[in-house]
């Protein structure tokens, strides 16, 4: 359940987190909004996929990499990477954070805590 609620609020800054400022024309603007949903339902599956099977980052190539280009021909090949090597990074953060508390929480129930 906490892992849950963690993604959740990891998506919420992910959506605060891509901000494009540039010049763009209209076509280009278009190209950008074709790329950010899919990029976000990829990363949001590999990153539930590593956590569940603590999943290195090339395991998620080897899980994910064929199936993404199939399921996306028109999209590059840096993005389908980019989107597990981040996962991959969001899942490592997650489980040092997660330990790190938890180690803080044995201390404190044993006293050791400042």
């Amino acid at each position: 359940m906490c892992g849950i609620y963690f993604l959740e609020r990891l998506f919420k800054v992910l959506l605060r987190a891509v901000v494009l400022e540039c010049y763009a024309n209209k076509p280009s603007r278009e190209a950008l909004g074709e790329i950010v949903e899919p990029l976000k339902v990829m990363i949001e599956e590999t990153v539930e996929y590593a956590l569940k099977h603590k999943a290195s980052q090339e395991t998620l190539h080897r899980v994910f990499y064929e199936m993404y280009r199939d399921q996306y021909p028109w999209m590059s090949t840096r993005v389908i990477k980019g989107s597990y090597r981040d996962a991959a990074r969001r899942a490592k953060a997650f489980r040092e954070r997660r330990k790190k508390e938890e180690c803080t929480q044995e201390s404190r129930r044993l006293g050791w805590s400042r």
